[in-house]
């Protein structure tokens, strides 16, 4: 019979990168006779169902796993499934840009509205003109509400805020119906959650919970407990990894996915460990089957908790869906989120020295992230905004490598580089600093890329002008990536190393060793 095979992830977009990226493919291949693989995810959105069909319809998620959201799940658990009447007047009401009496603002996308003078309310809309959200004030313009409307047209979230500082003290849930199934307490000074509280319409007792992670687990135990074979379950992310450590062992076998490095700075062995990623550091020891995804991870992880055999080493498979685009010898690219620890501000530095050799070059980044401000003012600021370009995510990521003569990746650290991959299998070479993890496992000097000293941006500035010196020699290391990632990166191998984990997770988890 098939096991349900829960892959629990914070979250899933209609455009996935990066970690969710490796996600869908691993969904994709272990659907088989023997697995049968559900997406779960534990963030709000208003329309999850949306992202499902979008993901299916893309082929980015396989037709045949579902993805199952946690508010979503309660929503219709206590829900009679219709919008009542009240609900629906309610909405109706709100959607209507002119109501009653009110003097409107009218701005287009969004309206103010006011009552004999005094500002009451806001609203804003979608492009498509589907009510977003109302805001509601109090005689001092002081927001103390804000609806959230789903777009089949009810209100799905309420959130309270305190009038004192108009920070956020209370979140409820809402089912099409008008019951709110679901309420979080916050400290409106500190922001800190408080409690929450799950309410059942056929039972008068709240179930209530310290924080929203004890709510992830009760739900994901409960979803353990109307299996009629035992599940296993994969952790994947820092944002998770807390609660499934904490889902009762009896219920469930579980592999614990590592996607990024686990130390701190300065990113030596025997440096501190992430605080997001000590729940799976500290059960590792206890003999759960845990994935990383290069040898030096493994061998460092070794040297912190002990080899037990269970730490195995899984690169994400990448495949590329090929493409016509014709390769610029004067352009470089980096994919990447743009947070601090990517430290992309290095390649902007880079860029002012580089087209004082070469002034046709230019450097092209996809992603988005808190550092986008600062990393356009850096650009402005050194006036190179005709050269570096930032653009959001670009779903046609094969076509932005094929283009290109190299890409960037100056991260402080990885679990494994996906920029890297991607590049590699579209025949792009990389150049890269040498950090913890993964770079110097695959990219060997001047053979298949270049790999220089971690943050050393003079380093990287004398790579990307000799890149542009020699293109065909940059098209020479490309072709020995690619070359490279079709054997390391393949399905075949993916798939077959997953299976086997699984097979561990199931026979000798410590459900069974240790008692």
């Amino acid at each position: 019979m098939q096991k349900t095979l829960f892959v629990v992830s914070a979250e899933m977009n209609t455009e996935p990168v990066g970690i969710h990226k490796a996600i869908l493919d691993r969904v994709r291949v272990l659907n088989t006779k023997d697995y049968k693989p559900v997406l779960l995810t534990t963030d709000f959105k208003k329309d999850y169902k949306r992202v499902e069909r979008e993901l299916h319809a893309t082929g980015k998620l396989h037709l045949k796993v579902p993805i199952l959201n946690l508010y979503n799940y309660y929503c219709e658990k206590f829900s009679s499934s219709t919008i009542s009447p009240k609900a629906k007047e309610h909405f109706e009401r709100n959607r209507e840009k002119f109501e009653g009496d009110y003097w409107v603002e009218d701005g287009g996308n969004h309206a103010r509205y006011f009552d004999n003078g005094r500002y009451v309310k806001y609203k804003r809309w979608n492009e498509d003109g589907t009510l977003m959200v109302v805001d509601y004030f109090d005689e001092n313009r002081v927001r103390i509400c804000r609806e959230e409307f789903h777009p089949d047209g009810y209100k799905a979230k309420e959130i309270i805020y305190h009038p004192s500082n108009n920070k956020r003290n209370q979140e409820n849930y809402y089912t099409p119906d008008g019951f709110c199934y679901l309420t979080y307490w916050f400290n409106y000074t500190t922001g800190g959650q408080q409690r929450a509280f799950l309410f059942d319409p056929k039972f008068p007792k709240a179930i209530d919970f310290k924080n929203r992670a004890e709510l992830q687990s009760y739900w994901l135990e409960e979803l353990c407990r109307l299996e009629v074979v035992r599940p296993v379950m994969i952790s994947d992310g820092m944002m998770i990894s807390e609660r499934v450590v904490n889902v009762d062992e009896k219920l469930v076998d579980k592999v614990y996915v590592i996607h990024s490095g686990h130390l701190t700075s300065p990113f030596t062995l025997g440096s501190p460990v992430r605080k997001s990623l000590q729940p799976i550091i500290s059960v590792i020891p206890k003999g759960y089957a845990t994935v990383v995804m290069t040898e030096a991870q493994r061998d460092d992880l070794h040297s912190d908790v002990g080899n037990r055999g269970n730490i195995h080493v899984i690169p994400n498979m990448i495949e590329s869906l090929g493409n016509t685009a014709t390769r610029d010898d004067k352009k470089f690219v980096m994919v990447t989120r743009l947070t601090a620890e990517k430290q992309v501000d290095h390649a902007i530095t880079a860029m002012k020295k580089v087209i004082e050799q070469h002034p046709d070059a230019t450097l092209a980044i996809y992603g988005d992230g808190a550092e986008r401000d600062n990393l356009q003012k850096s650009i402005d600021d050194l006036k190179l905004s005709k050269h570096i370009q930032l653009h959001s995510y670009t779903a046609n990521i094969d076509e932005v490598y094929s283009s290109a003569l190299a890409t960037i990746v100056t991260s402080q650290f990885e679990g494994l580089s996906r920029a890297y991959q991607e590049a590699s299998i579209n025949g792009t070479a990389t150049i890269s600093y040498d950090f913890k993890y993964s770079p110097a496992e695959f990219i060997h000097h001047d053979v298949n890329g270049y790999l220089i000293e971690a943050d050393q941006v003079e380093q990287l500035t004398e790579a990307m002008i000799a890149a542009l010196d020699d293109p065909a020699h940059m098209a020479k290391l490309g072709a020995a990536a690619k070359a490279q990632a079709e054997i390391v990166f393949n399905e075949e191998s993916y798939k077959r190393k997953w299976l086997a984990v699984l097979e561990e997770a199931i026979h000798h988890s410590p459900k069974i060793n240790y008692i």
